[in-house]
């Protein structure tokens, strides 16, 4: 039975049969039974473009969501502590932050020096975000 079954199905699986499978496959894909039950073009129109807005919004939401690293965070939270809403370098940043808070200028230069080795280096130091959060910690409470 199952050599038979085996001959018949993929031994001797014709054109016609090629095609029959297709035609099966896409008869649910096609959108004619939609307007058989009376569906006008415009619902379809706006059903489609609906559905579509909400999983390319669900798409963006996701690649969007979690993409920054740790240390990135600690930038930006040391941007926003400082008002600072410009795209800086992370060392025109500790200018404009000892320009702002000159007794911070020690601890920011050491806060963007340790940035800039977890952002950029291929090996990070250990510990690095903790160290970054404490720091961050200082600036806020010296400031």
């Amino acid at each position: 039975y199952l050599k038979l079954r085996w001959e018949r199905y993929v031994v001797q699986f014709s054109r016609y049969d090629q095609i029959r499978l297709l035609r099966t496959f896409s008869r649910p894909l096609s959108l004619h039974w939609i307007r058989s039950q009376g569906v006008r073009g415009w619902v379809l129109a706006f059903l489609l473009i609906v559905i579509a807005s909400v999983f390319f919004v669900i798409f963006i939401k996701k690649r969007m969501s979690g993409k920054l690293s740790p240390a990135s965070r600690l930038f930006l939270k040391l941007k926003t502590t400082f008002g600072i809403r410009e795209n800086l370098t992370p060392l025109e940043v500790s200018e404009v932050v000892t320009k702002k808070e000159p007794g911070l200028k020690k601890t920011v230069e050491e806060f963007i020096e340790l940035y800039i080795k977890t952002r950029f280096s291929r090996t990070p130091p250990k510990n690095s975000t903790y160290q970054m959060k404490t720091l961050l910690k200082k600036i806020k409470e010296k400031k």
